[in-house]
């Protein structure tokens, strides 16, 4: 009976097992396929609702002609009865459509990859975000927990978006001011 085998493998044996291993391995990964480019269609609409922890933190739309009505002034716990609501009005320039047309390809760039989280926190914010390219409007439901891969990248690239307009519209006076509830 033999205990013991103490066979080495010639120098060739060791080069097409290798490449057999690396074909095998090759073959599980799957075949790269061509990701499908994100519209640079003009945006026919677009828009957002953020939350946190039950309050609308900000929402917004706009318009083809870059019209927008934005909403903020709730805000998470404390003293509710003093909440004032703003909404401004305004019309972004062709140079804010651009970069918020953009960042919407963004979205859809990264909405190319398949969903995964490695870090992953409670109470970020969450909402939902909207776009129409003259396909229909679609609506994605995000939530702001995860810190870390694809999940982020996404809640990131849709962030990116919604700060171009929160940033347009603060930048404006007020056209309507009215305490929460009414």
């Amino acid at each position: 009976m033999v205990d013991h085998w103490d066979i080495q493998p010639s120098g060739a044996v060791m080069r097409i097992s290798a490449v057999i291993a690396c074909a095998a391995l090759a073959s599980c990964a799957g075949v790269p396929t061509q990701a499908a480019t994100p519209s640079q269609t003009p945006l026919k609409s677009a828009g957002a609702t953020v939350r946190s922890w039950g309050a609308t933190l900000r929402d917004w739309k706009i318009d083809a002609a870059g019209h927008i009505e934005h909403r903020s002034g709730e805000r998470v716990g404390g003293n509710r009865t003093d909440v004032v609501i703003e909404t401004r009005r305004l019309t972004l320039s062709a140079g804010q459509m651009k970069a918020l047309s953009d960042a919407v390809a963004r979205v859809e760039a990264v909405l190319q990859q398949p969903e995964q989280c490695s870090q992953f926190v409670t109470d970020g914010p969450y909402g939902t975000f909207r776009w129409d390219r003259g396909d229909g409007e679609q609506a994605l439901p995000f939530s702001g927990n995860c810190m870390e891969g694809r999940d982020y990248q996404l809640v990131s690239a849709i962030f990116a978006a919604d700060k171009l307009v929160d940033d347009a519209a603060k930048a404006v006076e007020p056209a309507e001011r009215h305490p929460l509830g009414e």
